[in-house]
């Protein structure tokens, strides 16, 4: 398909604030007027009479692109990228669990949940044993605990459960969680908007944050239990509640991240493989530059790395002017 086809243009600051709406999936990783606030950039592109939005936010020389999971052509992916290369002073785009795939991006999965209209229905999918063992499960633990099962929202959540959370994850990842400060830790938790927590005789044995930014999409920013109530299940039937809930408020796609976790595989959860990292790249004379410094004291070798690096034809080594078009 001809470039041509692509039509691709600046949303002006007046009508960004509307349009980021427009952004699928509508997620945080999207949404980059709540993740960055007013400083985002969007970028409408039209081809083959779709029209897809997508958001991005430069920081010094780094330029975040919201693609995550979006559905859109590799023509679309390509042109949103060449446009940020042409139009701004950037040497990296970061891309977080793209669909399409571009050079310099590493592999990873994801997984998606899709939702029916009823909690009944999601049940229906499993078999008999497997929703056995999930009401056996939760009874036992009610006989040998005081349950509570809270769904806490974002106003009501405090400090306080985010250092219960922290302690949780400390057991199972004590070399990440342990040194963490919690007020940064807080900072990209921002954009949680409901927790699901699970109490034992008023212990905290598990917990569970959502990102649910409309009335139909959810992110599920993360979730700990109680390592100590593992053979009690206490991390799945805390899962299963909230998507209890989710589904009662007519949330009906669940977009659970990466990781080769079997809870999100045995909730009929499908995985795609996804694309994340950065898109390095310099200008011309930067490239030149370092090249030579690279190549110092190999002079016979600069003229082959020059080639190899900055893809210039090989018809040009053969040219008496090779030289002067590098001088």
């Amino acid at each position: 398909m001809s470039k041509n086809l692509i039509q691709i243009k600046l949303v002006d600051d007046f009508e960004k604030f509307e349009k980021i709406k427009n952004v699928k999936p509508n997620i945080i990783y999207n949404r980059f007027d709540i993740k960055f606030g007013n400083d985002f950039q969007l970028l409408e592109i039209n081809f083959n009479n779709k029209t897809n939005y997508i958001a991005f936010f430069i920081c010094d020389n780094t330029c975040f692109l919201g693609v995550y999971m979006m559905e859109i052509a590799q023509e679309v992916f390509n042109a949103a990228i060449n446009y940020i290369k042409k139009n701004y002073n950037v040497n990296q785009i970061h891309i977080t669990q793209s669909i399409n795939s571009y050079r310099g991006l590493k592999t990873g999965i994801h997984w998606f949940l899709k939702l029916p209209d009823t909690f009944e229905k999601y049940n229906n999918l499993f078999s008999s044993k497997t929703r056995y063992n999930r009401n056996y499960y939760k009874k036992n633990l009610e006989k040998q605990y005081k349950c509570e099962w809270t769904h806490i929202k974002k106003e009501e959540l405090t400090e306080a459960l985010i250092e219960e959370f922290i302690k949780l994850k400390t057991e199972k990842m004590k070399s990440y969680y342990e040194n963490v400060d919690l007020k940064n830790f807080l900072t990209n938790y921002f954009c949680i908007t409901d927790t699901y927590t699970l109490r034992a005789n008023n212990k905290l044995i598990a917990i569970i944050f959502y990102s649910i930014i409309d009335k139909s999409t959810g992110y599920c920013e993360n979730m700990a239990y109680d390592t100590s109530f593992s053979k009690l299940n206490v991390g799945n039937l805390l899962y299963y509640y909230s998507l209890e809930k989710l589904i009662a408020r007519g949330i009906n796609n669940i977009y659970l991240g990466g990781g080769k976790y079997k809870y999100k595989q045995n909730s009929k959860a499908i995985c795609s493989q996804t694309y994340s990292g950065d898109i390095t790249y310099f200008n011309f004379w930067d490239k030149l530059f370092s090249i030579k410094k690279f190549c110092s004291g190999y002079t016979r070798n600069y003229q082959h790395y020059i080639i190899h690096f900055l893809g210039i034809k090989i018809k040009i080594r053969k040219t008496e002017s090779f030289y002067k078009y590098l001088k």
